[in-house]
């Protein structure tokens, strides 16, 4: 197996293990209306998509910037 090969499974197992990250997040956060679309929304993705690193910033930011989180 090349460096290339395995940098790329790495990638998409950090990926996989990041987006499972914003699942479980998603679950516990319903107190705010903005960040319950968001969260249902996210819930609602299939696991096949990876979300990209912008649009996992994206919702780590509307998450944190709207509900503190215990």
């Amino acid at each position: 197996m090349s460096i290339d090969q395995t940098s790329s499974i790495a990638r998409n197992l950090n990926d996989k293990t990041i987006f499972r990250s914003h699942l479980t997040l998603s679950e516990k956060l319903v107190s705010h209306p903005l960040t319950s679309r968001v969260a249902q929304s996210i819930c609602e993705m299939p696991n096949s998509i990876r979300a990209s690193s912008a649009e996992r910033e994206l919702v780590h930011q509307m998450v944190y910037s709207t509900v503190s989180v215990s």
